[in-house]
């Protein structure tokens, strides 16, 4: 996906499939980088700690049920 902002602005989230762990992610439009991102299964080989995105942060149950408040306040008044 093209992160140029008029097509972003209407996106909260996108949805990154993983079938080899049959997972799926959610990542947040404003938390994606720029040009590449990753999530994190094992640490880094150098024992990096800042700046990991743990795949555990943004699975799909995980970030729905964050979210739930926010997500069901926002939908309720759309309709």
């Amino acid at each position: 996906m093209n992160r140029d902002s008029t097509q972003l602005e209407h996106f909260d989230y996108f949805a990154v499939d993983s079938p080899h762990r049959e997972s799926v992610y959610l990542v947040a439009v404003d938390e994606a980088a720029r040009e590449k991102m990753q999530l994190r299964h094992r640490p880094p080989a150098n024992n990096q700690r800042k700046g990991i995105n743990w795949h555990t942060g943004y699975e799909l149950d995980t970030v729905l049920e964050e979210n739930r408040p926010r997500l069901t306040t926002s939908y309720s008044t759309r309709i």
